[in-house]
């Protein structure tokens, strides 16, 4: 049995909207998660953290109001957690975890390599 797909997803984002929509042309079955109106527990992020394959200061989003007030400095995992735990926003989307694997769907092909 396949490991399910899980989608972090902010439904008015853009990217995230044309994730879902890649995800459901090809047929693939995930579990979507509104990360904004059900906040992760550290434990979750830490979890993306470690799936991730790349750098951990892509999951912050450095545009965001909360990164400019906070003065977040994104050269730690431990740092980025805990500012994304407090502050949801802050959070890059769409993320999809599968398994021990996850990557940040920007471009929404960026999924392609856990299909």
């Amino acid at each position: 049995m396949p490991v399910p797909f899980k989608v972090f997803h902010n439904p008015r984002c853009s990217k995230s909207r044309e994730l879902v929509s890649l995800l459901v042309a090809k047929g693939v079955k995930f579990e979507l998660v509104e990360y904004l109106k059900n906040p992760l527990s550290t434990a979750e992020l830490n979890q993306i953290v470690e799936a991730l394959d790349g750098d951990v200061s892509e999951l912050i989003r450095t545009n965001e109001a909360a990164y400019k007030t906070l003065k977040v400095k994104p050269n730690s995992a431990k740092l980025i957690v805990q500012a994304i735990h407090t502050h949801p926003e802050l959070m890059q989307r769409p993320i999809v975890l599968r398994g021990k694997r996850a990557v940040i769907a920007r471009p929404a092909n960026n999924v392609l390599e856990l299909i």
